[in-house]
């Protein structure tokens, strides 16, 4: 299959590691539901793309390029339905999938075997949401780095160096995250990092970093959160032992709207 044309920055984006298993459902459900209409829920997120519509249309909102992707908008006949899938597989092919995830048009338009099509809607995250993730390292990395060492903190080699193996461990506790919520939003919009406290030592603040919970209660207040902090935990948990950069994609969140 041809290798992705799509750069980042004139550069090919980075490949992904391939999973032995695919990204916890609720943090799936939760981007999935963020591209179509109406919302699925747990139970039916295999049968998605059943339609023979739906993947062409997420396809067209996540890559410009897809637009015009499905040769018939409305697929009443299954020839029809397997012909837009068809094209849209091609697309995905087009940006270097895992082969192991990729079903067959027939295999999407029937909503089984089960498990292939989640591994394949795994894929698609992969692709669009964590390569681009990654490609954002070397630019937010140093960034966070700079951070940290306000709070008398700061990230390995491990985490800073390509292939970043420990980014995710040293992002997972939540200290990290809340330096930088602290240092970036407005005073006084922080309260749920220090327990109300406004002006804090850094040693003080550094006592308070103990939990996700504060975080990610602060990230959903200001509307900065792609998850919550059980999802964030779990997807961390399930990466734990082929860490891909991930936490990549919550510091670029943050990064691009902390101060708005």
């Amino acid at each position: 299959m041809p290798r992705s044309q799509h750069l980042w920055g004139g550069k090919p984006l980075p490949s992904t590691p391939w999973r032995t298993r695919p990204r916890p459902k609720a943090l799936l459900l939760r981007w999935v539901n963020t591209l179509v209409s109406p919302p699925r829920n747990a139970s039916d997120l295999h049968l998605v793309f059943s339609d023979g519509a739906t993947l062409c249309a997420v396809l067209e909102r996540l890559r410009p390029t897809a637009v015009g992707l499905a040769p018939f908008r409305r697929a009443v006949t299954r020839a029809t339905a397997l012909r837009n899938l068809e094209q849209a597989l091609a697309f995905v092919w087009q940006h270097s999938p895992h082969s192991p995830a990729m079903p067959t048009a027939a295999q999407l338009l029937d909503g089984a075997p089960r498990e292939l099509l989640l591994r394949f809607v795994s894929e698609l995250y992969s692709i669009f949401v964590v390569r681009p993730a990654r490609a954002r390292l070397p630019l937010l990395l140093p960034w966070l780095q700079a951070t940290l060492q306000r709070y008398g903190r700061r990230l390995s080699q491990g985490a800073l160096q390509p292939p970043h193996a420990t980014l995710g461990v040293e992002l997972r506790g939540g200290g990290a995250l809340a330096c930088v919520l602290h240092a970036h939003l407005p005073a006084g919009r922080t309260a749920e990092l220090h327990g109300g406290t406004s002006e804090a030592s850094v040693a003080e603040e550094e006592e308070t970093y103990v939990s996700l919970g504060g975080v990610f209660a602060l990230l959903q207040r200001e509307r900065l959160a792609p998850c919550n902090a059980a999802e964030f935990a779990a997807a961390a948990e399930a990466a734990a032992s082929e860490e891909e950069g991930g936490a990549g994609l919550l510091l670029h969140q943050g990064s691009a709207q902390c101060g708005k």
